[in-house]
């Protein structure tokens, strides 16, 4: 092989080096890319879906307060209604916790 033909061959072994050595280097950095991109969509995620949990517990939450504040208007009222001594309203209260059971 002469001196010349040797040169062309090196040269071209040291561009598809530094071609593979591009492709590498932007594969990986699409990689990183995509990763972190994936990384940010599941922040996103979880973070929308931990702030619906936080307002059906608020919202939970609420309904339980209407509920028992319901039922304790309802005690009040009947306790009211039959207000005579403190043995009857002992049997009205629980009467009335039988009732909510």
């Amino acid at each position: 092989m002469e001196e010349k033909e040797k040169q062309v061959l090196t040269k071209a072994k040291k561009e598809a080096v530094k071609i593979m050595d591009d492709a590498k280097e932007r594969a990986e950095k699409k990689y990183n890319e995509t990763v972190n991109k994936a990384k940010e969509d599941i922040g996103k995620i979880i973070d929308g879906e931990k702030e619906k949990m936080r307002a059906e517990k608020a919202e939970n939450l609420k309904s339980i307060k209407k509920e028992v504040a319901s039922l304790v208007v309802m005690a009040m009222e009947k306790v009211l209604e039959e207000k005579v001594d403190s043995k009857k309203d002992k049997d009205l209260i629980e009467k009335v916790i039988k009732e909510i059971k």
